[in-house]
């Protein structure tokens, strides 16, 4: 094919503007003369001479636009296997950083796809170019293209990108911490006093008969419910992925709900679920049976009953849809607020429909809020709390906390005196002064060590809980024999948690470590971190 020539650019420039009738033979000539042997020809031959250096890439001759000539020709080039992470090439004649120019160059360059990206995302992108003094644009002007050739546009373009690869897989990482078929949205899910746990009932919730929750109840009440699992996943219900648009599809879900005080609402932040799968139509009805067959179905709706709602109203929601994410149990992948966050402006850190149940765009303010950082930083001045109010908590579950706690402390029992011997495990020690310790295991050296059971869902809250009591332990009498202090929690510590610990131990020089008792299992897994 021939290679591109000044006439050709300057053509394209000249029929660039004005909206064209489509059924003129004006219109017919403007697109023989783009198409056959033209810029978008071209501009597609570009990007397969690529494509035998290694590189896969796609091209649609999108020229026209109601009518009017598209501003750039653009094909996107990727990197072999990373077609899906939005980060890309392009090359083409013009690009959108040459919008308006009246003269045409060839452009090559690292990008990104604004149009598929979150405003978050594509401010991360532009912020570390801009930071970084990254040489991301390749331009051959107009008036040089008489100097090259295919052989030298190809090497000029191979260089450039060869030098754009550590960029362009740093700011995959960016932009798609969690990966790059994770896409990160903002959810709305119902008001539940119960942490998602079971049915809380109607306080709480919307009474406008044109909302989800006029019921008094909401389908995702069992979001976190994690006495259901199954291989490893829970599976729920989000309101925003109700009627099937998303089936397949993996999102990085930031959730928050709204409590209603009369008839005013407060927002919150409720929480994270990294990796949230969305169900297909198969995987729904086939969870629907195992819940069915387990009796866990017949116990939600008595749940249902026992939280003041007579009957389910499948208009809403069917039989069938009842289930339409599920996610992985692992507290690297998801977190539930123990304490909730409050929005205090909703409109800027949700955005717009922040009162709907669709899924939304994270902004950055929102991930300010929601991805706690591991850095303390001074911060001067007083907040005042407002006068009257107080900041919302989860009403904790005393009652199933208690069971849950006293099954722990029954099978470690059983599963420690396996180990140690029957006069060796005690559980419920007296401490001598007023309290007791879950379990202590008497070691062959007469020391002891001291396990605390915690039921919460995050670990750091688990060790936060059980400080206070490990240290009374360690500290209180001169006398104490413990050789470790162990925390016991139902999830596995994440990166950050797995790193206070060390740090807990380095400063104060104990023996803290914490276990994970496995629920689904039904024992204490054999590691300390």
């Amino acid at each position: 094919m021939e290679f591109f020539t000044k006439k050709d650019l300057d053509y394209y420039s000249s029929v660039i503007g004005p909206k064209y009738d489509k059924r003129s033979i004006e219109w017919d000539t403007i697109k023989n003369k783009l198409i056959n042997n033209g810029v978008f020809d071209k501009t597609e031959h570009w990007a397969k001479l690529l494509q035998r250096l290694g590189y896969t890439f796609n091209f649609r001759y999108d020229w026209q636009i109601s009518g009017k000539i598209r501003h750039y020709t653009w094909a996107k080039v990727y990197l072999k296997g990373q077609e899906d992470s939005r980060i890309l090439f392009t090359v083409g004649v013009g690009s959108r950083v040459a919008t308006g120019l009246k003269v045409h160059d060839l452009h090559f360059k690292l990008d990104c796809r604004r149009d598929k990206l979150s405003k978050y995302q594509v401010e991360l992108f532009d912020n570390y170019i801009k930071s970084n003094n990254v040489n991301y644009l390749g331009i051959i002007r107009n008036e040089n293209l008489k100097d090259y050739s295919w052989e030298s546009l190809i090497n000029e373009t191979r260089d450039l990108f060869q030098s754009l690869e550590f960029h362009y897989l740093k700011l995959i990482d960016i932009i798609w911490p969690e990966g790059s078929h994770i896409s990160p949205k903002v959810a709305r899910i119902c008001w539940n006093d119960l942490g998602w746990e079971k049915p809380s009932g109607k306080k709480g919730k919307s009474t406008n008969s044109d909302t989800f929750e006029s019921k008094g109840y909401g389908h995702e009440e069992w979001l976190f419910d994690l006495d259901r699992v199954i291989d490893g996943y829970h599976y729920g219900f989000v309101q925003a992925f109700n009627k099937g648009q998303h089936y397949g599809k993996k999102f990085d879900l930031h959730l928050y709900t709204l409590k209603y005080v009369n008839a005013s609402a407060q927002y919150f932040w409720a929480g994270r679920i990294k990796e949230t799968a969305v169900l297909t139509k198969e995987e729904q009805e086939s969870i629907l049976k195992i819940y069915k067959g387990n009796g866990w179905y017949s116990e939600m709706m008595q749940e249902l009953n026992d939280a003041g709602v007579k009957e389910r109203d499948l208009e809403m929601v069917s039989e069938a849809e009842l289930f339409n994410v599920k996610f992985k149990i692992d507290s690297d992948n998801f977190i539930k607020f123990d304490e909730l966050k409050e929005i205090t402006n909703p409109s800027e850190e949700i955005g717009l429909g922040y009162t709907r149940y669709g899924i939304k765009g994270l902004n950055k303010t929102t991930q300010t809020i929601i991805n706690t950082s591991k850095n303390y930083k001074f911060r001067p001045g007083h907040n005042p709390t407002k006068t009257g109010t107080s900041k919302t908590k989860f009403v904790k579950r005393t009652i199933n906390r208690t069971l849950n706690h006293k099954k722990i402390q029954e099978s470690m029992f059983n599963q420690l005196v396996l180990v140690h011997g029957k006069d060796n495990v005690g559980t419920e020690v007296p401490t001598g002064f007023g309290t007791n310790i879950d379990v202590v295991v008497l070691q062959p050296d007469k020391s002891e060590w001291f396990y605390e059971v915690k039921t919460y869902n995050q670990p750091i809250i688990c060790i936060r809980e059980a400080l206070g009591q490990v240290l009374e332990y360690a500290m209180f009498s001169k006398n104490n024999r413990a050789d470790k202090l162990i925390v016991v929690g139902i999830n596995k510590p994440n990166k950050l948690e797995h790193e206070y610990l060390d740090h807990l131990r380095e400063v104060t020089k104990l023996k803290l470590f914490y276990q994970v008792f496995d629920f689904f299992k039904n024992q204490l897994i054999n590691k300390l971190y």
